[in-house]
């Protein structure tokens, strides 16, 4: 009898170590999924000043030429990176990150050392040279202060490859379906290890009849009680756990189809607009960009104007819409003639609050001429050599589903 008990034992508390290992590895998964969410091989999001990128390539790898370098990492790791407001305060030998005007690699994501601090003959900053310790070879671009991330800060090794198969479809299903599976084995056990114990007890009241007929009456009385008591919670338990498993799968469903659309490109955007709205937009850029010092700059999230630091405009694509965003006074001019809005309260437009759309003829006729007071108040004048070039046709030969890679 003894040994009996002691078996049952034993095969209860290996029941239960395998119960809580499944638990723990259901929760891990769920972990690394979320984790997966905020990581990426490009910009990545950003949370509590600290944005998470996967690396794609060897750049800054450990080769002959670099073996006594502190910092260095390999493809498939994370690498963590402390975002910067004031970026001209760095020296040779940090390891920024930034975006790459570099023809070789433009518009993607790089981290790579600095070499040189590049400063005009009046002592203003220009920008960085940088380079990849795996080649020492310089990059071919200066860094500017403006498209610089952050700084290196740390790395996880080989976390990158995990998360990037999480990213992709089938380990996002697997990211959903392995918690739910193990922690429906879970309760799989624990709901079976509860009733072997009543169904134990009842088996030692049986034996012991002849001994106190009075008292097992007594106890099998409570005994059904608990039982149909256990068998309602259990029912109930099992019912919240179907609903709470529904709500979590929705809502990563919905939290997956949200990331996905954020990953859409400007130039994919653009791309997918009619042929006139387009046109709209060339027209736009070229009248933008025929005055003196102005700059553009492509993101993944818009086409950008500065003159200096001074940011003048954006063009962005909302759906099938073009829309334009001025650093103008939006109560200056005839709502009822340009249909602006404001949007100061929203952060990105701060600087250019003014938006209209342009989606049609005379729209971009009265976008030409809010482009021309906006140049008037900041004292800009046209560039007489200024050559039109075709937008339309350098971003479609554009890839369209280009990855800012960090090198």
């Amino acid at each position: 009898m003894k040994n009996s008990e002691a078996k049952k034992s034993v095969i209860e508390k290996t029941l239960s170590i395998i119960a809580w290992f499944i638990f723990i590895i259901a929760l891990l998964t769920a972990l690394l999924s979320i984790f997966a969410s905020f990581s990426s091989e490009k910009n990545g999001k950003e949370i509590f000043g600290v944005k998470f990128l996967i690396v794609a390539s060897d750049s800054m790898s450990k080769s002959p030429i670099s073996e006594n370098e502190q910092v260095f990492f390999d493809a498939g790791d994370v690498i963590i990176i402390k975002t910067t407001k004031d970026n001209t305060n760095f020296k040779v030998g940090d390891v920024i990150t930034f975006v790459s005007y570099n023809p070789d690699s433009y518009g993607k994501t790089l981290t790579h050392k600095i070499k040189e601090v590049n400063y005009s003959s009046s002592g203003k900053l220009i920008g960085y040279t940088t380079y990849g310790i795996n080649t020492g070879k310089n990059d071919k671009v200066s860094v500017s202060p403006d498209t610089i991330i952050g700084v290196y800060s740390g790395k996880i090794p080989k976390l990158g490859n995990i998360l990037a198969y999480l990213k992709t479809p089938a380990g996002y299903y697997l990211s959903i379906l392995t918690p739910s599976v193990l922690l429906i084995i879970f309760f799989s056990i624990n709901v079976g290890r509860y009733f072997g114990k009543k169904e134990a007890l009842t088996e030692q009241t049986t034996v012991n009849t002849s001994q106190k007929i009075t008292n097992l009456q007594i106890r099998v009385a409570v005994l059904e009680k608990e039982i149909k008591t256990s068998r309602a919670t259990t029912k109930q338990i099992e019912q919240n756990k179907d609903i709470s498993q529904t709500e979590t799968t929705t809502t990563e469903e919905l939290a997956f189809a949200i990331a996905n659309a954020s990953r859409t490109t400007f130039v994919q955007r653009f791309l997918r607009l009619d042929e006139k709205v387009k046109q709209y937009f060339d027209n736009l850029h070229n009248e933008l960009c025929s005055y003196k010092k102005v700059h553009d700059r492509l993101s993944n999230k818009c086409m950008s104007y500065r003159v200096g630091r001074k940011l003048l405009a954006k063009i962005t694509v909302r759906g099938k819409t073009l829309k334009l965003h001025l650093a103008l006074d939006v109560s200056a001019f005839n709502k009822n003639v340009y249909h602006q809005n404001n949007l100061s309260s929203v952060k990105t437009y701060q600087e250019v609050p003014f938006t209209v759309k342009v989606k049609s003829e005379r729209a971009k006729k009265n976008a030409l001429k809010l482009i021309e007071s906006l140049m008037s108040k900041n004292g800009a004048v046209k560039n007489q050599k200024y050559k039109q070039t075709n937008q339309i046709e350098i971003l479609k030969n554009k890839t369209t589903n280009f990855k800012e890679n960090t090198l």
